[in-house]
């Protein structure tokens, strides 16, 4: 009975860790696509303001696309 109890409990845990996983995996993607359009604002900015070439920029671009895939 006690072997049964341990395993059950060994189930629970894995099973959340991975739940958890997920739902974070979720909330990023949910977050990056939100930031979406304040990361074109702040390339605009970089290059306008800072004269940053756009080519340079676009590593943000790559990240976010990253953050969704």
């Amino acid at each position: 009975m006690e072997e049964k109890r341990e395993k059950a409990q060994n189930e629970l845990k894995k099973y959340m860790f991975f739940y958890e996983r997920f739902n974070n995996h979720l909330k990023a993607e949910k977050h990056a696509k939100e930031m979406e359009p304040k990361i074109n604002i702040l390339v605009g900015k970089l290059n306008v303001e800072k004269l940053y070439p756009i080519s340079e920029l676009d590593f943000l671009y790559e990240a976010l696309k990253e953050v969704i895939k």
